[in-house]
Parts: structure tokens; sequence; C-alpha cells
């Protein structure tokens, strides 16, 4: 048996059903929309999000958060919600934070372990491959920066990350 429909939104040219809506432990707001391309594993989709993609006209990219400017976490009037980059939001939550050695060191080591893999940091560009590429064509970095949309620091980090130089000195 299909759930009750409550209403309907719009986000784009897409129309879901809204079936569901409740509070989570955390205080925010779900709607159980389970036609949402981002919708959890349970079909719900935090309120707020719904609501920022309805004003913008498009979903919002993974790396997009919807902060509320009063901080409270039910309240999803429009003009209560800003559209953040993730990693301005955190920043934004954590300057100024004071945090014991342990916590601090907790932390550390979680990231360090997160960013072993290099693809899992949020500024990870993968161009390894071209930048090979250029840089056995004898393409000087800032000239590969260029093409690559990249900053030159990051072509030195890459040509040392990639052995580059060693490979080279060995053809």
């Amino acid at each position: 048996m299909e759930k009750q429909t409550f209403y309907s939104i719009i986000i784009g040219n897409n129309i879901h059903d809204v079936t569901g809506r409740k509070r989570t432990p955390r205080g925010y707001v779900v709607l159980l929309v389970k036609s949402h391309p981002n919708a959890d594993v349970s079909g719900y989709v935090m309120e707020h999000r719904v609501i920022m993609e309805q004003h913008l006209g498009r979903y919002l990219q993974k790396n997009e958060v919807v902060h509320h400017l009063n901080g409270i976490k039910h309240d999803n009037r429009l003009n209560n919600l800003e559209v953040m980059d993730h990693t301005e939001h955190t920043i934004m939550h954590h300057v100024g934070l004071k945090r014991s050695k342990e916590t601090r060191a907790k932390l550390s080591a979680t990231a360090t372990k997160r960013f072993k893999n290099k693809r899992n940091h949020p500024f990870y560009k993968d161009v390894d491959d071209e930048l090979r590429k250029l840089f056995y064509q004898g393409k000087k970095p800032t000239e590969i920066s260029r093409l690559l949309g990249i900053t030159r620091k990051t072509v030195y980090n890459k040509i040392n990350y990639l052995n580059l130089k060693e490979t080279k000195k060995h053809c």
C-alpha cells in the first residue's frame, strides 16, 4: 500500500511527493521524499535542504551545506537559511573553539588517516595522468598549472608525490 501524499514539491523540472515529516533526535526536520536523488536509505531528506533546493531551482551539490542563521535547527524559513561551502561552514563553527590537547591529537590522527589516500582530500584534483604526460613532454610547471587549472604549488607537490623528478633522471 502506497503512503498518502501530504503535498508535492518542485525542484528544477522534477516533481516529488512528500509522504511524511518528522523531527530527528538532533533537532532537524526531515521529509519523506523517496524519489529525491539525495534521500537516505529510508527515503528521508533534510527539510532545510529541500527548501533551499526549491528556492534555487536545482539540487544542492555534495559540498554545499545549508546553514541556519539563527542556530535553530528546525527554523526552516527561507530567510533563516544560507547556502555555504562545506569547508567554510566547518571553519565558521569551529574557529576559536578551545579544545584539549587530547581532542586536538584525536582530530589530527583521524584527518591524517583519512587523508593518507590523497584522493580523499576535499581539494584533491585528479590530474595525475595529464600532469605526467605534460611533464614528460618537457612542459614547465607554470605552463602545466595554466593548462590543468591548478596552482604551481600543486604542480610541484604532484611532481614530488609522483616521483617524476627521479623517474626523469633515469630516462
